[in-house]
């Protein structure tokens, strides 16, 4: 019997998606709507796939799905040498994950060219109070400790989905490059004792990294790689689900903000 996983339920929902109408029909015929509204993945159907050999019973439809199935593994990404692998292309930007880990979470990276200049992204994303403005679910940043020139301590405080509580961290920030035409900058969750916001879940491990390009006169190569437990009782599956398409909507929010403070 087949056995998709979550990102393969996602890709028949991209590109097959008469496939899940159909898989969806099934389930109704078959009296089962519990199975369209269960938790646990960003897609409902794959509750369906699980659930398909007790729920689909036409010929035509396990056609479908086999055929599915074999366009998914025709388009499967070899992984590179580093272990990592293209996952999904959207509006410019590719996403990439890496699941060599002995922990359970996955590392994701996205990396676009964008029309926008080395010293735009750069100072975008030095700005620490102005991350409130465009890095997704952040509503709280600040310096705490000035280390070196290369090295700072930043607080930051990230809403989250309810009924998750919100999390916070204290994030040791490293210029590692800052040259007039390469940025690089390496994130890690510190144990720096800060007090901060009552009531929220401390983020004590996690680790990222921003680097920034320059392309030509008017366009950067930018890229945002991150992984990180979000700490409390949140299950491993919820976090690698979430995270995935974090680098994305960081990457276009990056944007989006330079493209603000131009107009201003």
């Amino acid at each position: 019997m087949l056995d998709l996983t979550c990102e393969a339920v996602e890709y028949l929902a991209r590109y097959y998606p008469g496939l899940l109408t159909s898989c969806s029909a099934a389930a109704n015929d078959a009296q089962n709507p519990d199975l369209l509204s269960q938790p646990g993945c960003e897609f409902a159907p794959v509750i369906i796939w699980s659930k398909a050999q007790s729920v689909i019973q036409t010929a035509a439809v396990r056609r479908l799905l086999i055929y599915a199935a074999i366009a998914l593994l025709a388009r499967v990404a070899v992984a590179d040498d580093d272990g990592w692998t293209l996952v999904r292309s959207n509006d410019g930007i590719d996403t990439f994950v890496n699941e060599q880990r002995d922990d359970g979470f996955r590392e994701f990276r996205g990396v676009t060219t964008m029309a926008a200049t080395f010293e735009e992204a750069r100072d975008v994303i030095k700005d620490i109070p102005g991350n409130v403005h465009w890095l997704p679910s952040c509503r709280r940043a600040e310096l705490v400790r000035y280390i070196s020139e290369t090295e700072l301590l930043v607080y930051m405080v990230s809403r989250a989905p309810w009924p998750i509580t919100d999390r916070d961290c204290v994030w040791k920030r490293i210029y590692a490059v800052d040259t007039d035409d390469h940025f690089l900058m390496k994130f890690i969750a510190d144990h720096a004792e800060f007090e901060g916001e009552e009531g929220l879940v401390r983020i004590l491990k996690g680790r990222g990294v921003w680097e920034v390009k320059r392309f030509d006169a008017t366009t950067s190569t930018v890229s945002f790689q991150y992984i990180g437990d979000g700490g409390g009782n949140v299950p491993r599956g919820f976090v690698n689900t979430s995270t995935r398409s974090i680098p994305e909507k960081t990457l276009r929010a990056l944007h989006q903000r330079i493209l603000a403070l131009r107009a201003n």
